[in-house]
């Protein structure tokens, strides 16, 4: 048992310092956060929380965080905020059916998570904020 529970926590390490590198990618970054959820992630899929990371990506706002307190209640509104227009474009690009299914096996949950492992990866270092920011400007600008 203790074997195993090595074996997980050094696999989780490694996935970790994959993220401390400067050159991280956004599929290197999915790729954490997939690792960072709770077993719930498989009845969703790889695919649909790699769409949800770029999503929040998309969505995350680096300059109202900046400017509150962790925690605070602003803070708090901010990024339910964000999670509301995550699942608001999951519904609209899947649909009535789709995303009502994915809602019931715990869609939002996972968003929650998502969100929250991202938070706490770009409070870590300076340099994680800079990456969302390169992140978002290479999909706009397709460079």
């Amino acid at each position: 048992m203790q074997r195993s529970m090595a074996a997980i926590a050094a696999a989780t390490n490694a996935k970790r310092s994959d993220m401390s590198s400067q050159s991280a990618t956004l599929q290197q970054f999915s790729q954490y956060c997939w690792a960072m959820l709770p077993i719930r992630k498989e009845v969703v899929g790889q695919e649909i929380v790699n769409d949800c990371v770029i999503l929040i990506v998309q969505f995350w706002p680096g300059e109202c965080l900046s400017q509150y307190d962790p925690g605070s209640p602003e803070e708090v509104l901010c990024l339910e905020n964000m999670k509301r227009s995550v699942l608001r474009v999951c519904h609209f690009a899947w649909g009535d059916e789709r995303f009502e299914g994915y809602k019931r096996l715990g869609l939002p949950v996972i968003v929650s998570a998502l969100i929250e492992i991202t938070l706490v990866w770009w409070r870590k270092r300076k340099t994680n904020r800079a990456k969302i920011v390169v992140w978002r400007r290479r999909w706009v600008t397709g460079e």
